[in-house]
């Protein structure tokens, strides 16, 4: 792994919202890709893949969550700041 997968891999595990809208990430298990705010966390390191964009995700033949929308993470971090 390198420096910064053991960042992102950090974000995930603490749903970091410093890092809405910096990457996402897909969960091979079920295919699906999530930004790391997603409560549904994955359980092992080996099961994600990391992506700097939702674009590259959806190449990668992975969707988007349906529950915590990854495309629009970035938004979602910046409203909650002011609610």
């Amino acid at each position: 792994m390198t420096d910064t997968e053991d960042l992102r891999w950090q974000a995930v595990e603490n749903c970091d919202v410093r890092a809405a809208g910096c990457f996402v990430f897909g969960r091979h298990a079920t295919g699906v890709y999530c930004s790391p705010l997603c409560r549904i966390r994955p359980v092992r390191r080996g099961d994600v893949t990391f992506f700097d964009t939702p674009e590259a995700a959806r190449e990668a033949g992975f969707r988007p969550c349906g529950e915590y929308y990854p495309d629009q993470a970035g938004w979602l971090a910046g409203a909650s700041r002011w609610m």
